[in-house]
């Protein structure tokens, strides 16, 4: 037992040191970019953005954290309605206000001389100072701010003061009960159940809800704002079923809490048949179903076929759709060696033949289905936009290698009559088949493609005006779809076919173009443009043969052809990296004196290449060659 014990922990020890050794590896070559750790060519917001933050992503809870509305923008434009004044103006006030400005607020007494300069001549400041109601509910939530506003901080947890907040929100029934104005009534119940809420009241908080706001006549968001507060409290006085419901409520209602309403239905932990059985419509039992669809990172049409049978026109099936196709993206599209992608491809179950194989006779039955539903979309015709179903149904047949299918189904579309998002789908999609040939290897005429594949430029290029000034990492990764389109075809489809084509030259050409994401380049070195992919197959594959290709290449860079696109994207950057590169493929083939004439045309002041030791501190992380150290065999280390 003892010597089990021992055993189970060297090989415990092995595998932390073998996976972290990989994980520092993989950061080292570059970040993990969340939106990009699978091959993806079909968008995930063709259908538009109104479920965008729904999206598929396996790697993260939810694609977007950021609701597709802006509460304070809903908030603003409603008062803005209500005293007849500028919206922007009233979100000056309520939201973008400094603290120094807040405090005088909070004492104003519709005296505007009182007020800054920029403040006096506020449209929504000069209403309130002549509509005293308004003003005074105003007022009112200014002092309710600091109560229901409290940070917390884990150095210094401060409680709620839940008998201020009890008293406010007493006072809130008295002016609720008091106002005569419809649209300041509910405002001031909602500011009561509020504050009941976040007391802990929550059965005030709800009786709150069901005498003043239930009913109301008022359209305003403040409606689905309180229905949150209600789901919340039922939850805690112990009904999480009848709570989820009410969540899917407000997310069907409020896009502005779509995001919060998600994930409070799901800290309800409630199957789906707990919140079902409280739904009375067909739109209810849809949002439910949509939600727990969202909420599955597995394939399934369950929740699809149910959206679908509930309600067939809502936009909710086609980003279900699409999510179902970026699941199958994920399990079938496999990454080339050349340019492999996110930790998918190392952590894989390479080592056992069978396991894939059934896997992927699932994964193949899954897209059949995915199919079927997608040309019953299209057939129906009860989906507003049944096109999708069409092209849906043609990017499964090219993932299924079924081109002559693709191909038709394709051809029932019109381009030129589809919305700009299905439009450009159908583009991709048409050149994925005509590549097909590129990928098998056969004679294929690569000069059909460049129509496309320019137009793919110009979609990327207007993604990427802003380079990120030496980030790392760019914020706005989400939304680089083209980008991403572009490099995968060129990285994924166009230079492993080159490749096999023994033009290797071409390939590292494809790679390159692949990487350039902008139109101009600051800092336009070749190494500093390349993806670690890129530099990785330059410096290991490329032979003095190779970059004589390269250099022949290069002088064609204005044919207006596919070769002529790939060459003028090499031109773009300075030659020292290229020639330094060139001279070193001369000296590993001993050709000394035509390394030292590559060598001879990099600029004076350029920095030569060396590897870098990554568990070294920054003054001695440069491995300079040393021709007296002694190496093992497998590792150039000091021995």
């Amino acid at each position: 037992m003892k010597t089990f014990k021992k055993l189970s922990l060297i090989f415990s020890v092995f595998l932390i040191t073998f996976f972290g050794e990989i994980a520092v590896n993989l950061a080292c070559g570059g970040e993990i970019d969340p939106y990009d750790y699978y091959i993806s060519y079909f968008h995930n917001n063709i259908e538009g953005d109104e479920y965008s933050p729904f999206a598929y992503n396996q790697m993260v809870y939810l694609n977007s954290e950021t609701d597709i509305e802006s509460e304070p923008d809903i908030n603003s434009r409603e008062w803005a309605k209500y005293l007849n004044v500028k919206k922007e103006d009233v979100l000056k006030v309520m939201y973008k206000t400094d603290s120094a400005t807040g405090v005088k607020l909070v004492n104003f007494d519709g005296n505007l001389s009182q007020l800054p300069d920029s403040l006096q001549q506020n449209s929504f400041m000069q209403a309130l100072s002549k509509r005293k109601e308004s003003l005074k509910y105003y007022l009112f939530a200014k002092s309710c701010e600091p109560l229901a506003n409290v940070d917390f901080s884990l150095w210094d947890p401060k409680p709620r003061d839940t008998t201020a907040m009890g008293s406010k929100a007493k006072e809130a029934l008295q002016l609720t009960e008091a106002e005569k104005n419809d649209f300041l009534k509910l405002r001031y119940a909602y500011q009561a159940e509020r504050m009941f809420h976040f007391a802990g009241y929550h059965a005030e908080s709800k009786s709150t809800y069901d005498k003043y706001i239930r009913n109301s006549k008022v359209n305003s968001a403040a409606k689905g704002w309180a229905l949150a507060l209600y789901a919340g409290s039922t939850r805690r006085l112990g009904n999480p079923e009848e709570s989820a419901f009410l969540f899917s409520k407000v997310f069907a209602s409020n896009p502005e809490r779509r995001v919060q309403a998600y994930k409070n239905y799901y800290y309800n932990s409630t199957p789906v048949n707990g919140a079902l059985k409280y739904a009375k419509t067909n739109n209810e039992k849809a949002n439910i179903w949509a939600i727990n669809g969202f909420g599955n990172s597995d394939s399934g049409m369950e929740s699809l076929n149910k959206v679908y049978q509930y309600e067939p026109k809502s936009q909710l099936n086609g980003t279900l759709l699409v999510r179902e196709v970026n699941k199958l993206e994920q399990d079938l599209i496999e990454a080339n060696d050349i340019a492999k992608i996110g930790y998918n491809y190392y952590f894989s179950d390479n080592g056992n033949p069978k396991y894939k194989d059934s896997l992927k006779t699932v994964n193949l039955k899954h897209l059949n289905e995915i199919r079927n539903f997608a040309v019953k979309l299209a057939t129906e015709k009860k989906y507003p936009q049944p096109e999708l179903g069409t092209l849906t149904a043609a990017y499964l047949s090219w993932m299924e290698n079924k081109d002559f299918m693709a191909s038709n189904y394709l051809a029932l579309l019109k381009p030129d009559k589809l919305p700009e998002r299905l439009r450009d789908q159908y583009r991709i999609t048409d050149l994925l088949i005509k590549a097909k040939n590129i990928k098998k290897g056969n004679p294929f005429n690569e000069n059909d493609l460049l129509p496309t594949l320019k137009w793919l430029d110009e979609k990327r290029f207007a993604e990427n005006k802003n380079q990120s000034n030496g980030q790392y990492y760019d914020s706005d990764q989400a939304e680089k779809r083209f980008s991403r389109t572009t490099r995968n075809f060129y990285q994924q489809i166009l230079a492993p076919a080159y490749l096999n084509m023994g033009d290797t030259a071409k390939a590292a050409l494809a790679m390159v173009k692949g990487d350039l994401t902008f139109k101009t380049m600051k800092e336009n070195s070749l190494f500093q443009n390349m993806s670690y992919q890129s530099i990785a197959f330059w410096q290991k594959n490329l032979s003095p043969k190779s970059m004589q290709g390269l250099a022949v290449y290069k002088t064609k860079a204005s044919g207006n052809d596919v070769t002529g696109l790939l060459a003028s994207a090499l031109n773009q950057l300075k030659n020292d990296d290229f020639y330094e590169l060139y001279g070193t493929t001369y000296l590993r083939t001993h050709q000394y004196d035509k390394a030292v004439q590559m060598f001879a045309k990099v600029s004076a002041g350029y920095k030569y290449f060396n590897p870098d030791n990554w568990y070294a501190d920054e003054a001695n992380a440069k491995l300079y060659a040393n021709p007296f150290i002694e190496t093992i065999n497998d590792f150039p280390k000091n021995m």
